[in-house]
């Protein structure tokens, strides 16, 4: 019996199909039949359990997933979404929506993701619940490698800014990226902008194990109507205010009131 179980990938059994969630934002969709032609199959525990070697069980799978990821939607807004990997043929240069962006100085962007969890009336990228537009997820160790290629390049002290087009914690690796990031030499500080909605104490308690990273966030309005109207989507000032508090005795923060 073979067994697939991946750390970015959990698999949901439906009437005529499995559903396939990568990085828990993201899904696609595979038939029963296409899966039926590998072996004899089930999903048990989020994994796809194959009667057969598991040699044959991972490379069949994989070349039918590899198929199917031109149909990846956005969970958060079922709209179109690229996976881009390094096999994939998709630089990670050129673009301001993802990847990396360097303009000759000692501040990098980095774009894992593109998506947001609000949908805020003064958004200039158009992310957010009511966008219309694909979203991109990155691989995490191809950003990582070719972060260290501009880093190295630039030749000085730089800054990584985890800048994505929407809510940057939204990309489920994050703090996996701020810490491989960290421990790059010429790294002496990583920065985000963040809503705060999300936040919460065992994440903020993982983020303050990163002694490089800072938090930049951004603060719509004290008053929850406003602050609700400005986001498109309710906002909880009461819970972003709490962890305000709770991160600023832990970690480096900067607060950005709107």
């Amino acid at each position: 019996m073979a067994q697939l179980k991946y750390e970015m990938l959990s698999f949901l059994e439906e009437e005529t199909k499995v559903k396939v969630i990568l990085s828990k934002r993201f899904y696609l969709y595979l038939d029963r039949a296409d899966l039926d032609v590998i072996a004899p199959w089930k999903v048990s525990n989020s994994a796809l359990e194959f009667d057969c070697s598991q040699q044959r069980a991972e490379r069949r799978f994989l070349a039918l997933l590899e198929t199917k990821l031109s149909e990846l939607k956005s969970i958060v807004t079922n709209n179109p979404a690229v996976y881009i990997h390094k096999n994939s043929g998709i630089p990670l240069i050129g673009n301001l929506s993802f990847g990396i962006v360097y303009r000759n100085s000692s501040i990098i962007e980095i774009k894992p993701q593109t998506t947001c969890n609000l949908d805020c009336v003064y958004c200039s990228v158009n992310e957010g619940l009511s966008s219309n537009q694909t979203d991109y997820l990155v691989e995490r160790s191809y950003i990582v490698e070719e972060f260290k290629k501009y880093a190295e390049y630039a030749g000085v002290p730089v800054e990584a800014h985890i800048g994505i087009q929407g809510e940057p914690l939204m990309y489920v690796e994050f703090a996996e990226l701020a810490q491989e990031l960290s421990q790059i030499e010429s790294v002496h500080r990583i920065t985000t902008d963040t809503n705060g909605t999300i936040l919460n104490k065992p994440l903020i308690d993982k983020l303050s194990a990163i002694p490089k990273l800072r938090l930049n966030i951004s603060l719509n309005a004290l008053d929850k109507e406003i602050a609700s109207k400005m986001a498109g989507a309710p906002y909880n000032t009461v819970h972003v205010m709490d962890m305000i508090r709770y991160a600023a005795e832990k970690m480096d923060i900067l607060i950005a009131p709107l």
